[in-house]
């Protein structure tokens, strides 16, 4: 989260005192006052709660359509799948895969642009790994 998006938070933690300091000027019973604050607070966390959600999304634009269509067809989450994306040889490479403790997963390659890259009989995905560097999930079904 960054700096910026505490901005609003802290402007309403501002807005707060500047609105108990008016309520208590106007010397309305304190039911009434403590009313207000309840409301007040509830305002403010839903503020919160959408903010935090709303900055912890994901937007999956820059992906092949092959990959695209993997997410868009994955129905259930039982197995954890995901799409990682490398550096592999110089190039942006997608591995899908799932991690389940109890599913058989295999590993598909895919280059930058979406088609399936055909790995050599007995190369693994432990030679990948130390060819590759790892840049970052750019999906997973949790």
């Amino acid at each position: 989260m960054s700096v910026l998006s505490l901005v609003p938070f802290l402007n309403l933690i501002h807005y707060n005192t500047i609105l108990m300091r008016f309520y208590s000027s106007l010397r309305i019973n304190d039911r009434h006052t403590d009313f207000m604050r309840y409301l007040f607070n509830i305002v403010k966390g839903l503020l919160i709660a959408t903010l935090f959600i709303s900055s912890c999304k994901k937007e999956v634009t820059e992906l092949p359509a092959s990959l695209k269509g993997i997410i868009e067809n994955s129905k259930n989450c039982i197995c954890n799948p995901y799409i990682n994306q490398y550096l592999w040889k110089g190039k942006v490479t997608y591995i899908a895969s799932c991690g389940g403790p109890a599913c058989s997963c295999t590993w598909t390659y895919y280059n930058a642009g979406g088609v399936v890259i055909k790995m050599p009989m007995g190369y693994t995905f432990n030679n990948f790994s130390k060819e590759s560097t790892f840049v970052e999930t750019v999906w997973s079904c949790n």
